[in-house]
């Protein structure tokens, strides 16, 4: 083998039997023969190993390392150490470039892109990619960057958005030597608990130090579109996202370090992760292990995420469409299960149904707030229903107490979420008058008296003047409950332990109805 190859090439393998013979012969044989390949078996449990080696045999420019666990050394660490390659300024080439190993490279890469970088003495020299289908037989797309050469990565500022899917991948670059080693461990490790490397926030955290960047609009990578890496195919869990969370750090981090955080390239920053989160929702469907609880859970954690939170305020509405078809779906599958009814985002899709429907009257009032209240609704999804209680007409149905509410600014509406049981009371308060206790004796009575149909005209009524009542409210629970409507009894039920979490009064019913 040469003293010094002009490109080392890297690929880690896992599982890949079926692909990775292919992408080694696409390494050995280009055209540039001054290369080297390092391949780490990536704790496989196929043949994948075995290839490797046999190849390392036949080509002694290829060094096969092995590791027992995935994404871990037997040593202890992973990728985030040099070890993981075993790579040093003494035995790696001019320069470093990734190869996965279900992938291939054109014959000529090395010999076309090498002079290209060593022309500019590039950092980074970024290549065009061709994806084809899953066997392998059909390009079906392809993405190439724009011309562009920096020497200063702020130049990328005016062209970061349409550069960002070309940089964004560690695979069909070439890495200068003395770079990659350099800032390797910064760029390889992930924040707690991401353990395996994003190639995404791998190239961005590169990119924070880069200075000379080159591109070459051709397609010289093949990226395979794997059947199995659909984002359909990938299970909703929190590890997503936190993924969606380390990919919004690293790249506002690089905005920042490279000074080129325009609201412009934020607010891409932006779509990009709510993208990464939406594009996985469909797996919620896929998801069959998980309760309906859990999958509620996961969309909780959508919507409550470090990162949606930053842009969920001017974007609710996109954002709850969004989720809205997982919602209906989960709640179409188990709509019986009185739990799911503790969910404030099953809750609020019942609200939104209401709304949509015209009823937005005291009893969806609070139903809606009631959400607004739920102490996992970090964010408040629902504030933007308001208006629905703006226009004339139904401004002039409402009590005092509701229109006091409608009065009040962000501060003083925050205060009647974190208190959602003093405010209600204090609501009443304004709306109390002399007919309210003889009324709500009547309705006892007709209550008592299993005179139901009376007891719920006099109920309706009740509900109109005296919305906030927690007297009312228990009622229409236990009515409801013993006419058998189970599903809007749970909802009822539900919502009232959120307003009222620690009164005697309701929570008994509460309990009967969804544990009973």
């Amino acid at each position: 083998m040469l003293d010094r190859p002009k490109i080392t090439f890297v690929m880690t393998a896992y599982n890949a039997e079926k692909f990775v013979e292919k992408a080694i012969c696409s390494v050995v044989n280009q055209t540039e023969k001054n290369i080297r390949l390092i391949i780490r078996n990536n704790g496989s449990t196929d043949g994948t190993g075995s290839i490797c080696r046999e190849w390392a045999v036949r080509d002694d420019r290829i060094t096969v390392m092995e590791n027992a666990e995935n994404w871990k050394l037997t040593e202890g660490g992973g990728v985030e150490q040099l070890s993981w390659w075993n790579l040093s300024l003494e035995n790696t080439g001019d320069y470093v470039s990734i190869i996965d190993a279900d992938d291939w490279l054109s014959p000529q890469f090395a010999e076309s892109l090498y002079p290209v970088a060593e022309q500019v003495k590039a950092d980074i020299l970024v290549a065009g990619s061709s994806f084809v289908n899953h066997d392998g037989d059909s390009i079906v797309g392809s993405r190439v960057p724009p011309n562009l050469i920096t020497r200063d990565i702020q130049d990328i500022g005016p062209h970061f958005i349409e550069l960002y899917n070309s940089i964004r991948t560690w695979w069909g670059k070439l890495f200068k030597r003395e770079f990659f080693i350099k800032h390797y461990a910064s760029s390889w490790t992930m924040s707690p608990p991401l353990y395996a490397p994003l190639d995404t926030v791998v190239m961005l955290n590169y990119l924070r130090n880069c200075q000379v960047l080159t591109t070459v609009s051709y397609p010289h990578y093949y990226f395979r579109m794997s059947r199995n890496g659909t984002y359909q195919n990938r299970i909703m869990d929190r590890q997503r996202i936190y993924e969606a969370d380390e990919l919004f750090r690293a790249g506002t981090h690089l905005l920042d370090a490279c000074k080129i955080n325009s609201n412009r390239n934020l607010e891409f920053l932006y779509s990009l992760n709510w993208a990464y989160l939406q594009e996985a929702l469909p797996g919620i469907k896929q998801n069959d292990w998980q309760s309906p609880l859990e999958k509620l859970g996961q969309i909780e954690a959508v919507l409550n995420s470090q990162t949606v939170k930053l842009y969920a305020d001017k974007n609710q509405e996109t954002i709850w469409r969004g989720v809205e078809p997982y919602i209906e779906y989960i709640l179409d599958q188990d709509k019986d299960n009185r739990l799911v009814w503790s969910s404030f985002v099953i809750r609020l899709y019942a609200v939104r149904k209401m709304l949509g429907e015209g009823k937005s009257n005291g009893l969806t009032f609070m139903l809606w707030l009631s959400c607004l209240s739920d102490p996992k609704n970090h964010l408040r999804y629902g504030s933007s229903l308001a208006h629905h209680w703006s226009s004339p007409v139904v401004r002039s149905k409402m009590t005092k107490g509701m229109l006091t509410f409608f009065q009040f600014g962000d501060r003083e509406k925050e205060q009647v979420y974190d208190s959602c049981a003093i405010w209600v009371y204090k609501f009443l308060m304004e709306d109390k008058d002399e007919h309210y206790d003889l009324l709500l004796s009547e309705l006892r009575t007709n209550v008592e008296n299993h005179k139901y149909e009376r007891a719920c005209d006099l109920l309706e009524v009740m509900s109109t003047s005296y919305p906030t009542s927690v007297d009312v409210f228990e009622i229409r629970i236990y009515l409801t409950f013993m006419l058998g409507e189970n599903v809007w009894a749970n909802h009822l039920a539900h919502s009232a332990r959120v307003i009222w979490p620690n009164n005697p009064l309701i929570q008994p019913i509460c309990a009967d109805v969804i544990f009973g």
